[in-house]
Order: C-alpha cells, then structure tokens, then sequence
C-alpha cells in the first residue's frame, strides 16, 4: 500500500515537472514573438519617418527653389523614392498626395505662376505624412495592401 502511494506520489510530480517544463517553453516562445513583433514595428516606423523627412524635404526644397537644374533634381529624387522605398512605409493618403504635388510640380515648370500653390502642397504633403506617422504605430504587416503600386 505505501508504495503504490508512493508511486502515485512519485507519477503525479513527474507529470507536474512534465506540464510546468512545458508551460515554460510556451511562455518563453510567446515572448520571443512578442518581442520581434515590437523589434519590428519599431524598425519599420523608424524607416517610415526616415523616408517621410527625406521626401518631405526634397518636395519643400522643389517647391522653393527658383533654380530649375534643382527643382529637376528634387523631382527625380522623389520619383526615386517613390517607385522605390518609398512604396513600402506610405499609405493611401500619403500616396495621393505625393501624386498630386509631383503633378503640379510639372505644371509649375510651364506656369511659374504655380509656385504658392505648389508650396502649399508641399505642407500639405508634410501634414499627411505626420498624420500616417501617427496612425502607423499599430500596423500589422498582413494589414498593408501593396495591390495600388
């Protein structure tokens, strides 16, 4: 009778060792993803401000300079940007904005007249980007839809 308790005895603490090494290696996976999640996050809003301040300012400096080699030079920069990097941090919104202000900076270069207006879009474009910044801190990868670029 005592050993057959304490068999009993000795199964039930194997099966508990068993389930709370088990439950261990649950929680530390759980937390490596939790982990990379945030890691990643943190990466993409750093790269998505990086590439916002860097299109930001080559559309401010095209809307503002009066040296056209350097509105030409700023133009291409954001094309650049655009059909590149630019495509995997910038949202709807933001998209139809940079569209618009490169639009009118190629109307601008056959109506000078255009310049206010243009440099109006360009904070516009600013606006948009901070607003997408702010709204961009809880994207899911799955969530972006690449199927407008």
């Amino acid at each position: 009778m005592q050993e057959d308790k304490h068999r009993t005895y000795d199964l039930i603490l194997k099966l508990t060792s068993s389930v709370v090494v088990v439950i261990t290696i649950l929680i530390g996976i759980w937390q490596y993803r939790e982990a990379a999640e945030r890691e990643f996050k943190r990466r993409y809003w750093e790269k998505q401000l990086e590439l916002y301040f860097e299109a930001s300012g080559a559309a401010s400096r095209l809307a503002t300079s009066l040296d056209k080699n350097e509105r030409d030079k700023e133009r291409l920069h954001l094309y650049t940007l655009y059909h590149g990097p630019l495509i995997m941090v910038i949202d709807d919104e933001g998209s139809k904005a940079l569209k618009t202000f490169v639009q009118l900076s190629i109307d601008y270069e056959r109506d000078p007249g255009l310049q206010v207006q243009l440099q109006s879009l360009s904070r516009e474009l600013a606006h948009v980007f901070r607003k997408s910044l702010a709204n961009s801190k809880d994207v899911k990868l799955q969530d972006l839809d690449f199927s407008n670029y």
